[in-house]
């Protein structure tokens, strides 16, 4: 149901508008997730990880919880589920105070 879910949403956007209303956006994301990429698993094979683990680490990072369930369900990573899960939501608590603190930060450095 997940994979149905996901279907649905990206079928709804039109990439015309996504390129011509807010390039920045798009170029930013053709940059970020092609380095995100590279770096984990190239710095993941250096240090002689699992590809699997890998790809839950990456898809907990870049899109959270629901979308690490649905790939390690997917290729029968059972044992991944749970851990790729709890990272997800980790991100999630940790990255929000994080968010908040660089933005009182650049208040400050502003002075706005």
């Amino acid at each position: 149901m997940l994979n149905l879910f996901f279907a649905a949403v990206g079928a709804m956007i039109h990439i015309y508008n996504a390129v011509v209303l807010s390039p920045i956006l798009f170029a930013y994301v053709l940059i970020v997730i092609p380095v995100h990429m590279v770096f984990i698993y190239g710095v993941g094979r250096m240090l002689g990880m699992d590809v699997r683990v890998l790809t839950v680490a990456s898809a907990a990072a870049k899109a959270g919880p629901p979308v690490v369930l649905a790939i390690a369900e997917t290729r029968g990573w059972k044992h991944l589920e749970l851990p790729g899960v709890l990272m997800g939501l980790l991100g999630y608590a940790v990255g929000n105070y994080v968010g908040f603190a660089v933005a009182y930060l650049m208040r400050a450095l502003v002075g706005g």
